[in-house]
């Protein structure tokens, strides 16, 4: 269908409307943009961009966990907001891990070259090379480089898979409640749980829980969807 805006105001209404797109927790799901950019996203993610991306400019911006797969043009970079920072691109592929729930984001380069950029109080900039992965704490306001990292274990999500780094407890509990699609409790926190590094691949949320039990000492109870943990003493 073609529109001939000739009202200026439904003109410009039309090109601040924006393209979203919401992926439920225990989903994933993978879409093209306008152009041919690919874009792979985790569960729990949101993406947006305006009704005319790629006429002027390529812009988006995300909320969640996404792989993209940027098409090639010099003249149109690619760029990239999520509520802390920012990423400009020309041609690349990139991860980008930027949970509203979580306490840092992480970008994870895999080939070419981006600039990224944060948006707290004071902006730094760094330019990224491949197997780069930038950390950036909210808290802190600071970023943090790792360089030659495994990009398999950075995109392993896209094949159904769990990594695990030294995560928190906690932090666990919330990939596996956008994992899986399910409500977790944490009853009674164990102080001196500490980190978890690991990786699986479960299709139910029971067989990944199991998998904790045989590290950490809890049972859990599972009702229409809502799981409760309880540490032992």
């Amino acid at each position: 269908q073609v529109e001939n805006y000739k009202d200026s105001r439904r003109l410009n209404e039309y090109v601040h409307q924006e393209e979203i797109m919401n992926v439920e927790s225990g989903a994933r799901t993978n879409i093209t943009l306008p152009g041919g950019t690919r874009v792979a996203l985790n569960a729990g993610t949101t993406i947006s961009y305006s009704v005319n991306y790629g006429l002027k400019n390529r812009e988006v911006n995300l909320s969640g966990e996404a792989f993209f797969e940027v098409v090639k043009k010099p003249d149109k970079p690619f760029k990239l907001n999520t509520e802390y920072v920012g990423v400009e691109v020309l041609g690349t592929e990139f991860n980008v891990n930027a949970y509203a729930d979580m306490d840092w984001v992480e970008t994870t380069l895999i080939n070419g070259s981006v600039k990224l950029t944060t948006k707290g109080a004071t902006p730094q900039s760094i330019i990224m090379s491949p197997k780069d992965k930038v950390v950036y704490s909210k808290a802190a306001d600071k970023l943090s480089i790792v360089s030659g990292v495994s990009t398999r274990q950075e995109i392993a999500w896209m094949e159904g898979y769990l990594v695990f780094r030294s995560i928190a407890f906690g932090d666990v509990i919330k990939k596996l409640e956008k994992r899986y699609g399910v409500e977790i409790e944490i009853m009674n926190q164990d102080d001196n749980i500490g980190t978890f590094t690991g990786s699986f691949k479960e299709d139910y949320v029971n067989g990944a829980l199991k998998i904790l039990q045989d590290i950490y000492n809890f049972t859990y109870t599972d009702h229409e969807g809502r799981i409760c943990i309880y540490f032992k003493n």
